[in-house]
């Protein structure tokens, strides 16, 4: 009996459950990285006014600032038991990866509040390479058993020109590859070279969607642009002022003296005389309240800011801030942002994982991705003046120079740094005068 025939009802629950969650997630998709909101798709059309729909999309905004200060600066690498080895080989088998892999891979993390690495093998001029493919919520399905373990991913996606969606199952022996009936096999089964299904997930918290940018912003959002989209059409529909006339009638036919009407008159001087006692001429312009509205707009932005923890950096601020005193203002957004750390260094170490795993059995090498951590320099500003005055003040013994070296934000790489240094002083000893070879050839 074959794996998809044996597994027929699981499967089609998978399925079923996976296009049920999908609608959410797309949803999410169009709010998150295409910035089609609700309001924006379903603002009501009258054929007899303007139609401008204005598209603000805060929740995007904030899901590449939190990106920006997270992951702009490069991830370095330590060693536990400073194994050199270890890192440069980390280094070597990942060198070939997308250098925005992992800016891509938080953007949907935030986005959907979960996201899947999935790995996978290809040869190249007959070298193994290890790669790495983001899945997003939209694509992917991962079963796991009563203890959070893998049992099967199911990733879902279409292939060029053709509008069919197929289906690639992992398992811990095989990956299946079949359509969208989840009976017939497109190709034979690939072997699964890592031994067990190759996947990490990474969550915000275990509320995932639930806990994200959209599902707390998406109302304001969409009021938002609700309100932005009204009064641009309001000024749109009446941005000309009629000229009206009470009391009085004016020749629009009969030409004066110097060969115009009345009106062309108006229109050229700016001005006339009107002969009826109690005629008045005004113009009649559309009365809006736009300090309601302004106020009505501030404050929808002013909650999305508070709620999401960020910002305004519009914002008059005093010039002489301190960066510690800038930092403050940024403690909630840092603190957000530390979350999501988290969870990416919950990837990064299965991450790992599977690449010691591979190359340990296929070049035997001995090395351990629990000896590994990653270091993530936030892109926020850094007092680096008073970090080094802090650093001088402690007593000799307390600190070590590598670990001082670490605590800079211009730091990426401590242990290059040192390399340097040493390189630096060996190459300056060369250059050293023995003042008593020299005192002792001149005896």
């Amino acid at each position: 009996m074959s794996f998809l025939t044996k597994n027929s009802e699981l499967l089609r629950n998978v399925k079923s459950d996976y296009e049920t969650r999908k609608i959410i997630y797309d949803k999410i998709y169009d709010y998150c990285i295409t910035g089609k909101s609700d309001a924006y798709r379903e603002y009501k059309h009258n054929p007899q006014r303007s139609n401008l729909k204005v598209r603000t999309n805060f929740i995007k905004k904030f899901i590449k600032e939190e990106v920006a200060y997270l992951v702009s600066n490069k991830i370095t690498y330590t060693s536990k038991s400073d194994n050199k080895a270890e890192l440069d080989f980390l280094e070597k088998k990942t060198a070939h990866w997308d250098k925005n892999h992992e800016k891509m891979l938080l953007r949907d993390l935030l986005s959907f509040g979960s996201v899947y690495e999935l790995y996978y093998t290809t040869e190249k001029n007959d070298e193994l390479m290890f790669n790495a493919k983001i899945v997003s919520p939209r694509d992917g399905y991962l079963l796991v058993d009563d203890f959070g373990n893998a049992e099967m991913f199911l990733r879902f996606f279409k292939k060029k020109f053709d509008t069919k969606t197929y289906i690639d199952i992992y398992t811990d022996d095989f990956i299946y590859h079949t359509d969208d009936t989840l009976v017939n096999e497109i190709s034979d089964p690939t072997p699964n070279n890592f031994g067990e299904v190759p996947v990490r997930v990474g969550t915000i918290s275990q509320y995932k969607e639930q806990d994200t940018l959209f599902n707390e912003l998406k109302d304001l959002q969409d009021a938002f642009e609700t309100n932005l989209s009204d009064i641009v059409n309001e000024i749109s529909d009446y941005r000309l002022a009629y000229l009206i006339f009470i009391g009085c009638q004016i020749d629009t036919t009969t030409k004066k003296e110097n060969g115009k009407t009345d009106l062309e008159n108006l229109k050229e001087k700016g001005a006339m005389s009107v002969n009826e006692k109690d005629a008045k001429v005004m113009f009649l312009t559309k009365d809006i309240n736009d300090t309601f509205v302004q106020n009505t707009l501030n404050t929808l932005k002013k909650n999305m800011y508070e709620i999401s923890n960020h910002i305004d950096t519009n914002e008059k601020m005093q010039s002489n801030l301190s960066g510690s005193a800038i930092r403050n203002r940024l403690i909630g957004l840092e603190q957000r942002v530390k979350d999501s750390e988290g969870s990416m260094k919950n990837i990064i170490q299965g991450r790992i994982y599977f690449l010691f795993k591979l190359f340990n059995k296929a070049e035997r090498l001995d090395y351990d991705y629990r000896d590994i951590s990653a270091k993530f320099t936030l892109n926020i500003p850094q007092d680096d003046v008073s970090m080094a005055q802090i650093i001088s003040q402690i007593p000799e013994g307390v600190l070590s120079k590598q670990t001082a070296r670490t605590l800079f934000s211009f730091m990426y790489n401590s242990d290059r740094e040192q390399k340097l240094i040493d390189a630096e002083n060996e190459k300056a000893g060369e250059k050293e005068v023995d003042l008593d070879k020299v005192v002792g050839n001149n005896e």
